[in-house]
């Protein structure tokens, strides 16, 4: 892959900053934001083929389409994190309550696997990829 030039390079920088806010504030509006973890994991950095958004994995699972299926038991330690963040009321034991939570998810996945509303990356990439599309064909004419 070629090598960006100054302009396109900020141009899609500024694009991957506009998809981030968006993504933040799409997840705080749906209340699928727990301790903020995943909204600070998200970072847009520089690399020599261009700029780069990443964040922590567990935003593949607020995506309004996947979430995370059953399988597996999430780790203990990301429950018991998200169970203080949320205010949740523990009524057994802390150990039990986390238990719980887990088989749940391990069973039937999460809520947004289930249906409820997640973040929707793709349009968000969509709607912002169209303005970026105008303002890099109106600096090539």
């Amino acid at each position: 892959m070629p090598k960006l030039s100054k302009e396109d390079n900020k141009i899609l920088k500024d694009l991957l900053e506009d998809i981030k806010i968006d993504m933040i504030s799409q997840q705080n509006a749906l209340g699928i934001r727990a301790s903020g973890a995943s909204a600070d994991s998200l970072t847009v950095t520089d690399s020599g083929k261009g700029p780069n958004l990443t964040g922590k994995h567990y935003w593949a699972f607020l995506f309004d389409d996947t979430g995370r299926g059953p399988g597996g038991f999430p780790p203990p330690q990301l429950i018991e994190d998200w169970i203080f963040d949320k205010g949740i009321e523990i009524r057994t034991t802390l150990a039990n309550t986390v238990f719980n939570i887990s088989k749940s998810i391990a069973e039937t996945g999460t809520g947004i696997h289930k249906g409820k509303p997640g973040v929707k990356i793709q349009e968000i990439i969509t709607e912002h990829l169209i303005g970026a599309s105008g303002r890099i064909a109106r600096r090539k004419v």
